[in-house]
C-alpha cells in the first residue's frame, strides 16, 4: 500500500547517472520527479569518495526534499568529515541521523520513521523490505 505524500525533484548526475529506488521497488535512472520514500544513489565515480545515498523525505522545515543538500561527491567535503569526528549528541546536526536521533545522556542512537529500516552505517534509513517482517505463504512481491 502506497500513500502519496509528495515528490522530490530529480538530482543532477555528479559521477554517473543517479539511480532511484522507489518504495514500490521501481528502479530507474530516468525519473525527473521521485516519490516520497524513494532512495537516490548518487555515483561519485572515483576511488576517494563513496557513492552517496539520499532519501526523499519531509524535511524539518516542512518541505519535501532530499535528506542531504548537494553537492554530494566533492572530495573536500568527505576529507573534512574524516578529520572532524561525528557529533556526540543529537544537538549537533541531529547526531548525523537521517530521521530520528534518540539522546541518552552521554550516548545517542538513530532510529527510522515507520516503513524504513536503519542502514548498516547506523545513521541512514532506507525503505524497509515489507516481505522481511511479513512472511508470506507464497512468494512475497
Amino acid at each position: 500500500k502506497f500513500q502519496f505524500k509528495g515528490m522530490c525533484p530529480g538530482l543532477a548526475a555528479e559521477g554517473g547517472p543517479v539511480v532511484y529506488t522507489t518504495p514500490f521497488q521501481l528502479v530507474s535512472s530516468l525519473l525527473t520527479y521521485v516519490p516520497f520514500g524513494s532512495v537516490a544513489t548518487v555515483p561519485c565515480g572515483g576511488d576517494t569518495v563513496a557513492d552517496q545515498s539520499l532519501l526523499c523525505m519531509l524535511r524539518q522545515d516542512g518541505a519535501m526534499g532530499w535528506s542531504k543538500d548537494g553537492p554530494y561527491c566533492l572530495e573536500e567535503l568527505h576529507h573534512h568529515a574524516e578529520h572532524h569526528p561525528p557529533p556526540d549528541s543529537c544537538d549537533d546536526d541531529n547526531g548525523g541521523c537521517e530521521h530520528i536521533c534518540v539522546d541518552e545522556g552521554e550516548d545517542y542512537y538513530c532510529e527510522c520513521d515507520d516503513g524504513f529500516a536503519l542502514m548498516e552505517d547506523g545513521h541512514g534509513c532506507a525503505p524497509a523490505d515489507p516481505c522481511e517482517s511479513n512472511p508470506c505463504q507464497f512468494d512475497c512481491i
